[in-house]
């Protein structure tokens, strides 16, 4: 309810500013201004405010969905770029499943379970003594995942060209090797791309199949020993506390502290979305802002760009080549930097004469022609 009445007074506010400055700036026009008929600005402005609503709704989105993150957007990327962006994403299921000291559970699972353990806690009211056997039962749920990773079975589907479908009983050591198996055939497929040979093509598109596939298989395996140890946390509660428990609200938010590079970059990009939404929506520093969203703009552009020789991203709506509506509004922000479209309807026309460089300007000159009245006046003297 906050965060749709935050984006009604925003609206709203925008409205009034644009008409205030509007009607304070009719018929002026700055020195060595191009001039721009009334259409035009009017349709300048709309741009503005249309690709400002959109960054402000987009990040506003994100900052809202804790389970909002890029990272299977950037692990899908392609081109010269692609490399950085791999880095970027990372791979948090494997942070989850593969053990870096023995013994030791990993660290993208210590961090879910002692995440979920602390909003149990809170989401209860437990008291200090059952708080205590909570962080005992995420200590014991830490261990079982430990011994589950490296001696538990579970019986699997392995990937094969031809039936019949072969099951094995596998520890997550041996799942673990296949998925890097897998990881290295699309490694191997993508050298040889870009290309238009089908066959070649065929063979990236089965290959990250497969390997998609394996790592789907990986996650419910994760997601089952995960809601397992939310369940045992139940038996933290009195009989009195079951009867009026709500589930904990999901996905639980994860501390700053167990942030890496990609949870970080998350934020700015959901923050630089807002902020540069709410500039070009109030017309604040518009150019600035124009610049900046091009910027942010362009990078999601250059992290799946429309090649020639690659498969089509599944994420991708409709086809395109080399150029997409994401670079459309990069060229569309590059070309509202350039004008000053704040002035005509923003906040920008009220700071305008406050910023000292402007002092020494000449006023503006009155762009409306001559009334009659004025004419008359003026004829005698010619």
């Amino acid at each position: 309810m906050i965060y749709f009445g935050v984006i009604t007074l925003l609206f709203s506010l925008t409205l009034i500013l644009i008409a205030f400055a509007s009607l304070l700036l009719r018929g002026t026009a700055r020195p060595g201004e191009t001039h721009i008929n009334t259409a035009g600005r009017v349709f300048l402005v709309l741009l503005r405010l249309t690709i400002g609503w959109h960054c402000f709704v987009e990040g506003m989105d994100k900052l809202h969905n804790p389970s909002w993150s890029s990272e299977a957007y950037l692990r899908e990327s392609i081109g010269p770029l692609s490399g950085f962006y791999r880095w970027l994403a990372g791979d948090r299921l494997l942070d989850r499943l593969v053990i870096a000291e023995p013994g030791r559970a990993p660290t993208g699972l210590a961090t879910d379970y002692d995440a979920y353990t602390s909003a149990f806690i809170a989401h209860h009211g437990l008291d200090a003594e059952q708080a205590g056997r909570a962080w005992d039962a995420a200590d014991q749920g830490k261990s079982k995942a430990v011994t589950w990773l490296t001696s538990g079975t579970e019986t699997v589907t392995k990937i094969a060209p031809y039936p019949p479908a072969l099951k094995l009983d596998w520890t997550m050591t041996e799942r673990l090797e296949e998925y890097n198996r897998l990881h290295a055939k699309v490694i191997e497929a993508e050298a040889f791309l870009p290309t238009s040979d089908k066959d070649l093509l065929k063979r990236y598109s089965d290959a990250k199949a497969n390997f998609n596939k394996w790592r789907a298989d990986l996650k419910k395996s994760y997601d089952a020993q995960y809601g397992a140890f939310k369940k045992s946390l139940d038996t933290v509660l009195s009989d009195e506390q079951k009867k009026g428990a709500t589930p904990v609200p999901e996905p639980v938010a994860q501390p700053m502290s167990s942030w890496q590079v990609l949870e970080w970059s998350d934020r700015l990009v959901a923050w630089s979305l807002v902020i540069l939404g709410c500039g070009l929506m109030l017309g604040l520093f518009s150019r600035l802002c124009s610049v900046g969203g091009a910027l942010l703009v362009l990078s999601f552009f250059l992290a799946i760009p429309p090649l020639p020789g690659w498969p089509e991203s599944p994420r991708l709506e409709g086809h395109y080549l080399f150029l997409n509506k994401t670079f459309i509004e990069v060229l569309a922000l590059a070309a509202l930097a350039c004008l000053p479209t704040g002035r005509w309807a923003g906040i920008d026309a009220l700071l305008y004469p406050l910023w000292p460089w402007n002092w020494s300007r000449p006023a503006p000159a009155r762009t409306r022609p001559p009334s009659a009245r004025e004419r008359e006046m003026v004829e005698p003297l010619a």
